[in-house]
């Protein structure tokens, strides 16, 4: 009995340790597969973390893949400059992944280009857009002038600097000349460290700072692109000298002079795109009512946009004058005619462009500030079109934000100052940029790049400039938001001057810039290639005037062919025109002197005489006296 006792109780803690160990079991089991269950949640959201930077790699590259045909080849052979895609894709291994990225392309209004690429790998996509600016490789310079740069009388002094975080690593250009740069004597200068200069805020410092000027820090070397025939001269007798010798002569020019097959060709302007933006901008809608209140002009009295005429805008400057008031214009500004500020007359435009037709002209200590704040930096400044120039007569100021482009001359007086964030354009086929004893301060700044409105011409390289870098959220509808920004005020990337590359040649290796960033790629310069010789002058003489007519009896048609602020350059215009077969003269206008070849008594007449003008490479307008 005892015995039987003492089994059943033996059995019942058995029992009892038996159920422990199962339920300490089952915890050990309920937690393992807790855990290994988490352990396989954690491989899988690594494995997607992987997959998901593997595939934002992957539409970095589309996107990259995409800018490379930009600016040569597309897939198919055709120029990649005009590639459109709406559906390209690629694929890549990436370690043991195979992945793809697939590229669609579009234009918008203003001439950029989007850029939409998707990176895909293990069933992750990541879509990331670009908004790409294709530019001519002529606004990768601080100064560009299509013929000659003319630094003389002095005190003249010139800065270039660089604007903007980022870019001394860049390959940009303080000056491009395409035939010559001409220092006529030793006392001028050229990023001068001894040399004093001053500038006011750009589009990105602090615009409630009460400084009107910045420090400026010290002027670099300068780098200056010639072509093969181009020269470095010093002197009144124009002698051609190198480097080395301007250095000994007393000129500070501590820079190389970089040679390229073939000199790049300055853009062409949309006036089209821009009198659009002046018909569309509303901004100066009350001052027009109130300026046709005042001269009793009922079409400026009901005016909503800010395209004028030359007389509409003369109106409203005097108008501007009268008044206590700041002087100040908003947004984009077109006049179809020229524009000219009186001695002392001062005007703003804010967060704009001034657009002229013509000539703009500064008298004596008139004063045109143009500023941009960081949303309106890549407008241009100031654009002068038709043959029209740009002249900053003594004592005048000018301070531009953005481009400045003259179809003709820009030319800069006595103890002027010039104040550029940005970068020049001169396209005359002589004088192009002249600074006689003016003070001229430049800091470039890349954002030219996105000028919008601007056509880089056929059959020449284009450089890729990146405005806007974005990651689109994933979805399935075409249409997306964006939802992550980085706005790049610099480029992403620059890619310069790459010439099309011909079926039987290969691009050459594009090596990387060590101080510049993975993500910032910078491509060597390669040779530009060779443009279409220009048509040979005629060789037969311009057709003969007509008989003088007795004043008062007829019309004369006279094909203009330029206009100066000196007889000296005037002249030297005339031989041109003399050296490739063409009767020239001169006859004072006001200030100036014009270039005319010929006069007649039928427009038709003077219409075929422009036309050779304009193959022998002359920019002419027909005028009636």
């Amino acid at each position: 009995m005892k015995h039987g006792l003492i089994r059943r109780q033996t059995r019942r803690e058995e029992g009892a340790a038996l159920l422990v160990v199962l339920v300490f079991l089952v915890i050990i089991g309920a937690w393992s597969t807790s855990f290994i269950w988490f352990m396989n949640q954690q491989q899988t959201r690594a494995g997607m973390r992987y997959r998901s930077a593997v595939a934002a790699r992957l539409a970095e590259a589309g996107v990259h893949r995409a800018l490379s045909i930009l600016e040569s080849t597309a897939p198919d052979g055709s120029p990649g400059r005009t590639w459109r895609p709406d559906t390209y894709t690629e694929s890549m291994a990436v370690g043991t992944l195979a992945g793809q990225f697939t590229l669609s392309l579009r234009d918008e209004t203003d001439g950029a280009v989007v850029i939409v690429s998707s990176g895909e790998v293990g069933g992750v996509a990541r879509r990331l857009q670009a908004r790409v600016y294709l530019a001519s490789p002529a606004l990768l310079a601080g100064l560009y002038a299509a013929w000659a740069i003319r630094l003389r009388d002095p005190p003249a002094a010139t800065v270039i600097l660089p604007y903007g975080a980022g870019l001394d690593d860049r390959p940009w250009i303080h000056l491009a000349s395409g035939r010559e740069v001409w220092f006529a004597t030793t006392q001028v200068s050229i990023n001068d460290p001894a040399t004093a200069f001053e500038a006011g805020p750009g589009p990105l410092d602090p615009a409630d700072s009460a400084q009107r000027t910045i420090p400026l820090p010290s002027p670099a070397s300068v780098r200056i692109l010639l072509p093969p025939s181009g020269y470095l001269r010093l002197g009144e007798d124009r002698q051609p000298v190198d480097v080395q010798q301007l250095r000994v002569m007393g000129v500070h020019v501590e820079g190389t002079v970089i040679r390229t097959g073939a000199f790049p060709q300055a853009p062409e302007v949309d006036a089209s795109f821009y009198r659009a933006l002046a018909a569309a901008n509303h901004r100066n809608a009350e001052l027009n009512e109130a300026v046709g209140n005042h001269v009793g002009d009922a079409n400026l009295l009901r005016k909503q946009d800010s395209l004028y005429t030359a007389r509409q805008f003369e109106q409203l400057q005097v108008y501007l004058k009268s008044r206590e008031a700041p002087s100040q214009l908003f947004g984009v500004i077109y006049v179809r005619g020229g524009v000219s500020l009186l001695d002392g007359e001062r005007l703003e435009i804010v967060d704009g462009a001034l657009i002229a037709d013509s000539t703009v002209y500064l008298s004596a200590r008139a004063e045109l500030s143009i500023t941009h704040r960081p949303a309106t930096r890549t407008l241009p400044g100031l654009i002068v079109l038709g043959n029209g120039a740009l002249f900053v007569t003594e004592g005048a100021r000018l301070r531009v934000h953005g481009l400045v482009y003259s179809s003709r001359n820009f030319e800069i007086g006595p103890q002027a100052r010039v104040d550029i964030v940005g970068s020049v354009v001169a396209k005359d086929p002589g004088p192009s940029f002249q600074n006689r004893a003016g003070t001229v301060v430049i800091r470039y700044d890349p954002a030219v790049l996105g000028t919008p409105g601007l056509h880089v011409p056929e059959d020449t390289p284009v450089i890729a400039w990146v405005a806007v870098w974005e990651e689109l959220q994933p979805t399935l509808v075409p249409q997306v938001s964006p939802v992550v920004a980085r706005a790049t005020p610099t480029p992403l990337r620059t890619l310069v001057i790459t010439p099309p590359p011909t079926p039987a040649a290969t691009r050459a290796p594009a090596p990387r810039s060590p101080a510049t960033p993975a993500a910032l790629r910078t491509l060597a310069i390669a040779p530009l290639p060779a443009p279409p010789p220009p048509p040979a002058p005629a060789a037969t003489r311009a057709p003969t005037p007509d008989p003088p007519a007795t004043a008062g009896t007829r019309t004369l048609y006279r094909v203009q062919a330029g206009a100066f602020l000196t007889r000296e350059y005037a002249q030297e215009r005339v031989h041109q025109l003399k050296a490739a077969g063409f009767d020239a003269y001169i006859l004072p206008a006001g200030e100036l002197f014009k270039v005319y070849v010929g006069a007649f008594g039928k427009r038709e007449n003077a219409e075929r005489l422009a036309e050779r003008l304009r193959a022998a490479g002359f920019e002419t307008l027909i005028v009636t006296q």
